[in-house]
């Protein structure tokens, strides 16, 4: 069997929420801190997951968690530095790394709770594993690839196999599970991606609906 040498975003995420859905685990794309993918899984807690399937991607992203950790705590929260507060995924990453538990303290707003997820995975093409894996070293990120890898089986001997292999597991950000408005959530999304899903595969009737409906 000839094995995909590379895959595009859409691929990849394809990959992911099937391989967790088959698992018994609500998988979703788009959801909270614009994720790529977003998994719940049966213990209650989720886990986000971010797509990267170029290099220069990729070390774009590493290079803003290198300017998250190599900030002292006292630099983190000078107001001086708002230029750097300004960028969408330093904030991520500098609450992912620095203080997850830090949305938990606003109740009265849903999307300042649990906005964090419990595990933070990098997914990128198989050929780009070792890189990622020198990425996320010295952080409780994990990664995912997708494509051909190599495996010990139970003899100890060297196989290979192709699809979705997690290449190093991700450390718990925090303990918190989700409660039952995150599942709320999570359903609506997931409500809307197979609505947008449906229209997409039959264009035909959504169009229908909509004339009958303007």
């Amino acid at each position: 069997m000839k094995v995909k040498e590379s895959y595009n975003s859409y691929e990849m995420k394809l990959e992911i929420i099937d391989y967790y859905g088959f698992n018994g685990c609500w998988a979703i794309t788009e959801h909270r801190n614009w994720s790529d993918a977003y998994v719940i899984r049966k213990t209650g807690y989720c886990a986000e997951i971010e797509v990267k399937v170029s290099k220069s991607d990729l070390l774009g992203e590493n290079k803003v968690i290198k300017e998250v950790l190599e900030r002292s705590d006292e630099d983190l929260y000078n107001p001086s530095l708002s230029r750097w507060k300004k960028r969408a995924k330093y904030n991520k990453h500098e609450q992912y790394l620095t203080n997850p538990t830090n949305c938990f303290k606003e109740e009265k707003s849903y999307i300042q709770q649990n906005n964090t997820p419990n595990e933070f995975y990098f997914a990128v093409p198989s050929k780009l594993g070792e890189l990622a894996k020198a990425c996320v070293a010295g952080t409780p990120y994990g990664v995912i690839t997708i494509g051909e890898y190599k495996y010990l089986n139970y003899y100890g001997e060297e196989r290979t196999s192709s699809g979705f292999h997690i290449l190093v597991k991700a450390k718990k950000l925090h303990t918190v599970k989700l409660r039952p408005i995150d599942y709320q959530h999570a359903l609506a999304r997931a409500f809307t991606e197979s609505w947008n899903y449906r229209n997409e595969l039959w264009p035909d009737k959504y169009n229908l609906y909509k004339e009958k409906n303007s």
